[in-house]
């Protein structure tokens, strides 16, 4: 897969079955991890709760829908409210791409760049570490985190990181 045919289209309201899905799919692992079971009627109802198809981009890999992000934009910050791609398309770089574009719309509007992470979600806590977020508080179950530029790797300079 090339990154470089990642594209995003609005989420629509015939897009919710989908997006459930893929949350699902995707964090049914970290969920069972946090809660200690899984309860699917409850974790669907919980998104649906959260869902705003008005800032729910689906992230297109070439024809693919493989996951969405949602942003939430707060007074001097851009959230990172969730990010899934789903299990298939896991591990081929497409979440560090749409955090690092992220972490640009944000450093370019002069917003700090958050978000929240289950302590039970290792491996994504993980790669938000590797692209420059640190944590600035913690709760029962997540780690709130901020990007923090001077934390950036050096490889990454056209992301608002500092060298």
């Amino acid at each position: 897969m090339v990154l470089a045919d990642i594209t995003f289209r609005r989420a629509v309201a015939a897009d919710v079955g989908c997006l459930t899905d893929c949350f699902v799919r995707a964090m049914r692992e970290s969920i069972t991890a946090t809660r200690g079971q899984w309860n699917e009627a409850s974790e669907r109802a919980q998104f649906h709760g959260q869902l705003d198809l008005r800032e729910t981009r689906i992230i297109r890999a070439g024809t693919l829908d493989v996951g969405f992000v949602m942003l939430a934009r707060q007074d001097d910050a851009l959230q990172i409210h969730t990010l899934c791609i789903a299990p298939e398309y896991q591990g081929k770089g497409i979440g560090s791409q749409i955090t690092t574009d992220v972490i640009q719309q944000g450093v370019q509007a002069g917003s700090r760049v958050i978000l929240s992470v289950l302590k039970s979600n290792n491996r994504a806590e993980a790669l938000y570490r590797r692209l420059g977020f640190r944590v600035i508080e913690e709760s029962e179950h997540h780690r709130h985190m901020q990007y923090h530029a001077t934390a950036c790797p050096a490889s990454r300079p056209t992301s608002g990181c500092s060298t």
